[in-house]
């Protein structure tokens, strides 16, 4: 019987040690490189600079506008919306950020008793969720709509990583079999091009509607339109 570290020395790895060394050599760096552009930091502008003014690899972020000016017939629109008045509803960003925006504000989580003399404070649990989302926020733009929130990864809670990192879709909208659901052309987590992926578009849309980043209430409504579409810097839904 050979002897297998003298085959070794001799011979060197097999090819299957060198396989699997390179299958995980690969693994590695691609997860490497996707936590690099997840927590890339995205740059805020109020308004996106000219193409020449760009930094290449950059990615920007512009909230869509809360003024509340803009915004007061927000309600008389979603109730034509619900009760399926006919005619065509324009609405502006402003309007859909009061439409999403939470009714009641978080509560602030309660102080933390102080622990005896020289014990560690108590450890906050986990929360049950993989991703915390932000409520979603909407601008409207270049015949476009960017749906944006935060997401915060809490399994990385763990390992002191408890950053929020932007997310943010732009596309417009499709019809799919009797209903039009939004659908982005662009889809970034952080600085990583998500879109570029296949199917993880679909999956992350998935997972921010099973956790209510996008609420049911806003979305059903849309599903009663004829006809959504981007114009300009507003949304136009018909129902005839």
């Amino acid at each position: 019987m050979k002897d297998k570290k003298l085959e070794r020395a001799l011979y060197g790895p097999s090819l299957i040690e060198v396989t699997l060394g390179a299958a995980l050599s690969v693994l590695l760096g691609a997860v490497a490189g996707v936590t690099y552009l997840v927590y890339k930091p995205v740059e805020t502008v109020k308004a996106l600079p000219k193409e020449a003014d760009r930094v290449p690899g950059q990615i920007y972020f512009v909230e869509g506008s809360r003024d509340s000016g803009k915004a007061r017939q927000w309600r008389t629109k979603r109730k034509q919306l619900g009760d399926s008045t006919p005619g065509e509803i324009r609405l502006v960003e402003d309007e859909l950020n009061a439409w999403f925006a939470p009714d009641v504000p978080a509560a602030k989580p309660a102080a933390k008793a102080p622990g005896k003399p020289g014990e560690p404070p108590a450890e906050e649990p986990l929360p049950d969720e993989l991703v915390t989302w932000t409520p979603p926020n909407f601008r409207i733009a270049d015949n476009a709509l960017q749906v944006a929130c935060t997401a915060t990864f809490n399994p990385l809670r763990m390992l002191a990583v408890d950053t929020p990192v932007i997310v943010q879709a732009n596309g417009g909208f499709e019809k799919r079999a009797d209903e039009f659901v939004y659908s982005p052309r662009t889809v970034y987590v952080g600085s990583l091009p998500v879109h570029r992926i296949p199917g993880a578009t679909g999956f992350l849309m998935k997972r921010a509607r099973a956790s209510q980043a996008l609420p049911e209430q806003g979305m059903e409504a849309w599903k009663r339109a004829d006809d959504v579409s981007v114009d300009g810097r507003e949304l136009r839904i018909t129902i005839q």
